[in-house]
């Protein structure tokens, strides 16, 4: 979707920009646009106004209301973002994917929770667009990174162990 709504935005603007430089060769020569052509070139602005609109609209549906860019922000900005998010999604995904148990108690527990998060990579990389809740396996894998001694004697232990409860108890008693 994302695609589209750029694709249109670049098209419109290149249409416009065409335009544009029609009539400033017209007022070079000390001529004045024909009205047919001014009303061109404000129908192809209004157009490329609605078009930034939809991309900012759409842009808002997918980026936190503090990430997002000052209003009249380069198109380029919103698709810098958004990629950057899918790529931190995308990112968190696969590290939870390589995460591993030498206990047997945990190795089945654990399987299926990857076996869940590579059906999210799949539908993720399938359509980008869709909105994947990534925190619990972020979670997992900060709780690795922190340590088992880190892990349960601090209170940011304590919350990773309960967002990490939203897999499953058993793989939160195995990450302790």
């Amino acid at each position: 979707m994302l695609k589209q709504l750029t694709d249109w935005f670049y098209h419109l603007s290149t249409e416009t920009e065409v335009l544009l430089q029609r009539a400033i060769e017209e007022l070079q020569e000390e001529r004045i646009p024909s009205a047919e052509e001014t009303l061109r070139i404000s129908t192809a602005l209004a157009g490329l106004q609605d078009a930034y609109s939809r991309v900012r609209e759409y842009a808002s549906e997918k980026i936190a209301v503090e990430d997002m860019p000052e209003e009249n922000a380069p198109v380029r900005v919103y698709v810098a973002i958004i990629n950057n998010k899918r790529l931190i999604t995308e990112g968190i995904l696969k590290d939870f994917l390589r995460a591993y148990t030498e206990n047997e108690r945990y190795e089945d527990v654990l399987r299926d929770a990857q076996e869940n998060a590579t059906r999210l990579l799949c539908i993720f990389r399938e359509d980008m667009s869709s909105e994947l809740d990534v925190t619990p396996y972020k979670a997992f894998v900060d709780g690795i990174r922190m340590g088992p001694e880190r892990l349960l004697n601090s209170d940011e232990g304590d919350d990773i162990i309960d967002i990490v409860e939203t897999l499953g108890k058993k793989l939160s008693r195995g990450l302790q």
